[in-house]
């Protein structure tokens, strides 16, 4: 019954002549997909192998066509009926982006959610080609794509935006539409850490690295890097250093700037800005765009922090305090902590109030893993991490970051384990980072190096 309901749904190609159509023909009544076997690859992450058939006018057009079968064979492991059905368009849509890079000279795929794409043969039927081909999906990267679409994180078209927002913003509606994408496509899946790549660096010895790592080379003073500084009474022979970096993946971020480039009143870009100068202000390249008693804005940082464009959603803040009623002189620190955080993140960097955040922010698992993928320790920290970088046996330092000299206290910008985070004063900048760089430095017991074999990270999803 699934097949039949997902056959209905498919784009056909549109018909320029005959072929197309008696291929149109074909695509309906030759819906062909099998699955072949399930497996775990070496990080146990599951991967299907289907077996799918495709048509077309050229072969790359019936390779496309198959792979596309074969996702859509795999959609229903995770996707029920009447979602498919409810948002056929959404998915399908999603379904052809994943498929249209198949190319008929590519066997093996290694981006996206085909981990794998073999032509096993091809007929040629006049100048219809019918293609079968082995294609191996990663299940869990597909499964998370589909369902940032089906849910409510599509993209917005350029023609949609126009519709919506390019009228007056004194309208209640298009206000409310305009927040409400900004909260679904922007600000939840951020918060929530649903959209992140974690990636590690080499482990390297507390030793090696304050002596010949890059960082401490060029900063011998800072603390982490000085033999009598941080980690002054730490065991060195069971210290290790790992590097790590948070960033966006690409098929977010793409559907972020998207949505950012529709709603936004006003778009401001920047390039070559010092912004770990002691004196370096956000605000002071839009503050005069915008007001900030009324308005919202976000800064997205290139991954060397040296570029931004920041965005100004006009009258957004005023939507925000009339759905959250605040009134004249109500003190934000009633409200709760996740809503008052949208607004003005300045008691972000107080440690009584950062661990208050973790239903809002979801929280990070660091765990350390041994043989067979067996957990050796388990540590959870707020994204604020509060307290981390004096830590022990476990410390998380973020070694570069926005500076600022309108706040007189901690001058990084919270939650420091997000790629949402902001600065410590209403004058600062909102800022989404596209990469944030960090080691982790842990002095293990001797049974757990022992059986060392890695360290994950993950973000704890609680829906919130």
């Amino acid at each position: 019954m699934f097949f039949k309901i997902i056959a209905l749904i498919l784009i056909g190609l549109t018909p320029n002549d005959l072929a197309a159509n008696e291929l149109n023909k074909k695509e309906e009544t030759n819906f062909e997909s099998i699955l072949l076997s399930q497996i775990n690859d070496s990080n146990g992450r599951i991967i299907k192998t289907v077996i799918a058939s495709g048509y077309g006018l050229t072969i790359e057009a019936a390779s496309q066509n198959a792979a596309k079968n074969a996702l859509t064979e795999v959609i229903g492991s995770f996707i029920d009926t009447e979602t498919i059905i409810k948002e056929k368009t959404t998915i399908n849509n999603g379904i052809l982006e994943q498929s249209n890079i198949i190319k008929e000279e590519i066997s093996d795929y290694s981006q996206g959610s085909i981990k794998y794409f073999e032509i096993l043969n091809i007929n040629q039927n006049g100048s219809i080609f019918n293609v079968t081909a082995k294609v191996d999906v990663r299940v869990e990267d597909f499964k998370a794509y589909i369902k940032k679409l089906a849910f409510g994180s599509s993209a917005v078209s350029k023609e949609v935006a126009t519709n919506l927002f390019t009228k007056a913003v004194v309208s209640a509606e298009n206000l409310k539409n305009k927040y409400d994408l900004l909260i679904k496509n922007v600000v939840d899946p951020i918060r929530r850490g649903e959209v992140y790549q974690i990636q590690f660096g080499d482990i390297i010895s507390l030793d090696d690295f304050q002596d010949n790592y890059d960082l401490c080379k060029r900063n011998p003073t800072y603390s982490p890097c000085k033999k009598n500084g941080l980690y002054n009474n730490w065991d060195r022979n069971r210290t290790f250093v790992f590097p790590f970096t948070i960033s966006l993946e690409n098929n977010f971020k793409e559907n972020m700037i998207n949505t950012l480039d529709n709603i936004s009143d006003k778009k401001i870009d920047n390039y070559n800005i010092n912004s770990f100068a002691s004196g370096y202000i956000a605000s002071d390249s839009y503050s005069q765009y915008y007001d900030r008693a009324k308005d919202w804005e976000i800064s997205i940082y290139s991954p060397n922090y040296k570029n931004k464009t920041t965005y100004i959603l006009k009258d957004v803040l005023t939507h925000w305090k009339k759905i959250s009623k605040i009134q004249p002189k109500t003190k934000y620190t009633i409200l709760n902590l996740g809503s008052y955080y949208f607004a003005n993140p300045s008691i972000g960097n107080n440690d009584d109030y950062c661990k208050d955040y973790k239903n809002y922010f979801n929280p990070l698992l660091l765990r350390i893993i041994g043989e067979d993928n067996q957990t050796l320790a388990n540590y959870e920290y707020s994204q604020f991490a509060c307290g981390s970088k004096y830590s022990y046996p476990i410390s998380i330092i973020e070694p570069y970051s926005i500076n600022s000299r309108t706040y007189a206290g901690n001058i990084r910008y919270s939650p420091k384990l997000s790629l949402l985070a902001y600065g410590q004063a209403l004058s600062d900048a909102k800022a989404i980072f596209l990469k944030r760089e960090y080691f982790i430095v842990a002095e293990l017991e001797l049974e757990i190096l022992k059986n060392l074999r890695g360290i994950e990270i993950e973000y704890l999803q609680n829906n919130q």
